[in-house]
Formats: structure tokens, C-alpha cells, sequence
């Protein structure tokens, strides 16, 4: 199920005919061009000029978008700047963590859209962000592998929550949207990824 409010699937099993209501009211529909389909529909909207034009977009980074543009935080307050520090010092340094780099990079700014748009986008950070101070509390405390656990699973679970899962499993099964010869490293972590199309 595509995460842009627009889509109606109406292919079916075996068709991928879709329609983009794009008004959202059901009195405009249109078929989706085939060229807008595989660029945007199968990437469940993220990145669509419609969809932008109807809902806008986000940064990209879902921390910053919960931590100051929604609760009004610093931008250096004790957990950007916790996280921060860890992602410089830690992540950016070791191989190991190029996966947890790639998911935020890939997943963040759907993640950071879903929740600018949510009704509840108060209430939402709020409970977000003390689940983030509590991961920015094990990194300080040198607890590297848990802080990383907890913060998958709070990923997965706002993957669900908003229902993007179908977006999830495409560009983690497309290396987060990656190629070998575009990832970096030194520069991952910021949210930032912009997902190319991907093939079914």
C-alpha cells in the first residue's frame, strides 16, 4: 500500500494501473503516467510534486523534524547533541554500522514527513523524543549496541505506525537506496538520502 494519501490502487494481483486522486476529495481523478508510477508510486509518494504540493516535505532528518521543528528544542540541546556526537565519533568511524547509517538515511525523511503530517504530531514527538533521550543516555554511558537496538526498534515500530512498511521493505532490499559507489561513510547519518527509483 503506497503511503501517499492520493494513490488508489486499481490494478489488482496482476496489473499495476493505479489512480492519483490528487485533490483528495474523489471529484479529480486521473491515471497516474506510467512515468509517475514507477517513479514515485512505487516509492510509496515520497518525493512526488504532487504529493509535495499537497502535504510539503520535510528535511529529511526525523530527529531534527520531531526535536525542533515540531517540540521548538535547541539545536544543540543534550540529546541533538548526544546523538550527534554519536554518529560523528561512533558510527561514522567503524564499517560495522554502515547498515544503521543507511536505514536512517533511507527511512528517515519518510519517517520525518509521516510525522509533520500525523494530527497528533505533538503528542507523537513528545513520546519520540523521550525514547530518543533515553538512547542519546546509552550512548553517553559507552552502551553502543543497545542504543542502536533501541533506536531500530523505534524505527520499525514508526514504520508500522504510519504504514510505510511496503516502502521499508523495498529499500532495504535495495541496499537502503544505495550503490556501493554512492555511499560514504564519513557523510551518512544525516537524513539526507534522497531514494532513486526503485525496480520491482
Amino acid at each position: 500500500m503506497s503511503y501517499c494519501k492520493h494513490f488508489e490502487d486499481r490494478g489488482g494481483w496482476f496489473s499495476l494501473k493505479a489512480i492519483c486522486n490528487v485533490e483528495g476529495s474523489g471529484k479529480y481523478e486521473k491515471n497516474i503516467p506510467q512515468s509517475y508510477l514507477d517513479q514515485y508510486c512505487k516509492n510509496d509518494g515520497y518525493k512526488c510534486p504532487w504529493y509535495e504540493k499537497q502535504y510539503g516535505s520535510s528535511g529529511g532528518c526525523f530527529i531534527t523534524t520531531i526535536s525542533c521543528n515540531i517540540l521548538k528544542k535547541e539545536d544543540n540541546d543534550r540529546v541533538m547533541e548526544g546523538l550527534r556526537k554519536f554518529r560523528d565519533e561512533v558510527l561514522q568511524k567503524d564499517e560495522k554500522y554502515s547498515d544503521i547509517l543507511k536505514l536512517y538515511d533511507g527511512i528517515g525523511p519518510v519517517v520525518a514527513t509521516a510525522i509533520e503530517h500525523d494530527s497528533n504530531k505533538e503528542e507523537k514527538a513528545s513520546q519520540i523524543y523521550s525514547k530518543l533521550e533515553h538512547i542519546s543516555d546509552l550512548t553517553l554511558d559507552g552502551k553502543y549496541e543497545s542504543a542502536i537496538n533501541n533506536y531500530v526498534i523505534l524505527t520499525l515500530k514508526l514504520v508500522s505506525e504510519y504504514k510505510i512498511q511496503g516502502f521499508y521493505r523495498r529499500v532495504r532490499d535495495n541496499n537502503f537506496g544505495f550503490s556501493d559507489a554512492e555511499f560514504n561513510l564519513k557523510t551518512a547519518g544525516h537524513g539526507r538520502k534522497i531514494t532513486k527509483t526503485l525496480e520491482k
